[in-house]
This record gives C-alpha cells, structure tokens and sequence, in this order.
C-alpha cells in the first residue's frame, strides 16, 4: 500500500480450458513481518512465484521490500495456476514500492515466468494471452522470447529482463521484430 493507502493492481490472465481468463493482481503493503502473501485461489505453481520473483528483483537492481506484502489474484473464486504470474505480481510490487511509476502498468496485460537472473521466460497459450489483449484493449508485454508472431504479436511488447522496465513501455520493442540472425 502506498502512503496514501492506494492498493495498485496489474493484470494479467491465466488459461482456462483453451481461452485467456482476466486477472487482477492487487497488491498492498503494510507493516509486520517482511513476506509476500499470495491469496485468490493461487495453486502451488503460483505460491512458488514468491522465491522467483525476489530473486529476479535483486538481480535486476531492484529493491526487495522490507515490509508485509498481500497480493489478491482476483476474481477469487477461480483456481490460478502457471508461472505466468511471476511478472505481473513482481510489476505490481514495484510500482506499490514507488520504483516503477503506476503509468507502466495502465493499459497492458503482463504475462510471464521470471527466472532467478531477472529474465523474463515465456510461458504456454500465447495466441489465446494475446486474442484476450486485444478483446480488451490492452498491451500484451510478455517474454522477448515468445514464440508469437505475425499479426498476433503486433502491438505487444518484448520485455528479455525485468530491469527493462525501468525504461518504460514505449522503449520496448514489439514482439516479434527482434527476429534472430540468419544462420
């Protein structure tokens, strides 16, 4: 929670079946014992995000959070599961702790599982993350490594390392332009 009492929230989605469902990552921050709290119906896969998204933060230069972190994966009445929410909860803290601005979260649906150097890995069921983006609007970022292409991956945004971030949205290339070289 920022000073003012906000609660800042993220979202981002999970596979359902064969489609993306939405998801809203709230986090708030209060005083107490310094840990990461994972409510919402989040499976053992989610609850492990905890370790990865530390380690991913202090390898990206970024500050680990010395206070009782909550995050609600809301609608609470669904089941969560995949690694697919290591970003976004990790992009909701920053911006609760102040180290990212809210602006980098408006307007984008983050998806992506954080290895402990900070990378940011892709994760299954890009082509239904990105149908759900653009349904609502919004800015699919995911791992520079997604295997989206075409006409699905225009608009969205590779992100190869959390510290990335720190540049803001407009500065990262969109999916699927940082073709590989010719072998």
């Amino acid at each position: 929670m920022s000073a003012d009492g906000r609660v800042f929230a993220v979202r981002t989605a999970f596979i359902r079946g064969v489609e993306a469902a939405p998801v809203t990552v709230e986090v708030s921050m209060s005083g107490g014992i310094p840990g990461i709290a994972l409510v919402g119906m989040a499976d053992s896969g989610v609850l492990e995000a905890r370790g990865r998204i530390r380690c991913a933060l202090r390898s990206a230069g970024y500050e680990i959070p010395r206070a009782s972190i909550t995050v609600n994966l809301a609608p609470g009445d669904m089941r969560k599961s995949g690694s697919g929410f290591d970003l976004p909860i990790a992009v909701a803290i920053l911006v609760a702790t102040g180290q990212l601005p809210p602006s980098v979260a408006e307007g984008a649906l983050f998806l992506g599982e954080l290895a402990l150097d900070g990378t940011v890995c892709p994760v299954r069921g890009d082509m239904a993350y990105a149908m759900l983006a653009r349904e609502s609007g919004l800015t699919l970022v995911t791992s520079a490594e997604s295997p989206l292409a075409g006409a699905w991956a225009e608009g969205s945004r590779a992100l190869a390392d959390l510290g990335e971030l720190r540049l803001g949205l407009g500065a990262l290339p969109q999916l699927g332009s940082l073709a590989p070289a010719p072998a």
